[in-house]
């Protein structure tokens, strides 16, 4: 005997994340952002153990004439199963205005 599988909790999941994200696209106020991100990720991968990633992006201002920030970020991934994987990351961030630091840990 073939099973019947009901799709309607799926598609009530599916509908309320789209009701969510047009109700938060009405409000939200709208901005006029013309800067450009631009840069690199650099991704090391290795059989075993740890991979690691470097990236640096640079971000122009309004009329991409002048250097708004920019930033360099370390990172490490390890894959403990294959539903798992766990990262720390630390970036240093430059504006004109102030320098700031931040670590990070998680995982997916």
């Amino acid at each position: 005997m073939k099973q019947v599988i009901e799709n309607r909790p799926l598609f009530s999941l599916g509908l309320g994340c789209l009701l969510l994200l047009l109700s938060s696209t009405v409000t939200a106020e709208t901005t006029t952002d013309s800067a450009l991100w631009g840069g690199g990720l650099f991704l090391f991968e290795r059989d075993k153990g740890l991979d690691y990633s470097v990236e640096y992006q640079i971000r122009l201002g309004d009329h991409m004439s002048s250097l708004s920030s920019h930033f360099l970020e370390f990172a490490g991934y390890r894959k403990t199963n294959p539903s798992l994987l766990l990262y720390g990351a630390y970036r240093y961030t430059r504006r004109p205005d102030h320098d700031e630091s931040r670590l990070v840990f998680g995982g997916f």
